[in-house]
């Protein structure tokens, strides 16, 4: 199944075309506040790179966040919008999620994926490596937590697991955790629209997807009023 991905959630934004498992292309790129005017010059970057046009698209995933307002709203926004023209699929996939996906499989690891909010908080969901089913929900999150409370939460179910703390917010994180006994690793990581692509695969494999109508971003900040 052709699928046109979106993730814009954080500062590194990214579209991809899968053709089913097999990636077809990918960019890259910053928000640079200008995310409304790139973004469609983007998408037919990604298509023409891929062999592909738009009137191909069988189906489109999107990273719903969580993330800055103006980011998330934009992108889903964007794959609704196609959706509902083109009469396609659509599937919303947390962006936390994707930052996650690449350690799943791992024993003895507990994930902690975190994103920036307000100051000396993070959105953070907490995952466990050695869940081989990568759409499985977070055992915790996501939820706004105090950046120097991350490894603990990470810890209480797990305790004497390694602890990956990956993400926009990792570097933040673990400058604010105190030093400790427990094995604990920071790194930098983005959701991608790769990832999106691939978590969204099973569902739309099985014939499942979102109501385009009813999808909401998930963001970090409180929607702005007027």
């Amino acid at each position: 199944m052709l699928t046109l991905a979106l993730d814009t959630s954080g500062d590194l934004c990214s579209v991809a075309l899968f053709d089913g498992d097999q990636e077809r292309a990918t960019y890259t790129f910053r928000h640079e506040r200008r995310l409304s005017e790139r973004l469609p010059g983007i998408i037919e970057f990604v298509l023409e790179d891929g062999g592909s046009a738009l009137r191909e698209v069988e189906a489109l995933a999107v990273g719903l966040g969580p993330g800055s307002f103006t980011g998330v709203r934009i992108g889903v926004t964007m794959a609704k919008a196609f959706a509902w023209a083109m009469e396609k699929p659509l599937v919303g996939v947390s962006s936390l999620q994707a930052v996650a996906l690449p350690f799943f499989g791992l024993p003895r690891l507990v994930i902690a994926t975190v994103t920036p909010t307000r100051r000396g908080e993070v959105v953070a969901a907490f995952y466990h490596g050695s869940d081989e089913d990568a759409l499985a929900a977070p055992f915790d999150g996501p939820r706004v937590v105090a950046e120097i409370e991350v490894v603990s939460a990470a810890s209480a179910r797990f305790p004497g697991d390694s602890i990956l703390v990956c993400g926009e917010a990792a570097a933040a994180v673990a400058a604010a955790t105190p030093p400790g006994p427990t094995n604990v690793l920071a790194r930098y990581a983005y959701s991608s629209a790769a990832n999106i692509a691939r978590l969204a695969a099973p569902r739309l494999a099985q014939g499942e997807h979102d109501d385009a109508a009813a999808l909401v971003p998930l963001y970090v900040t409180p929607t702005p009023v007027g």
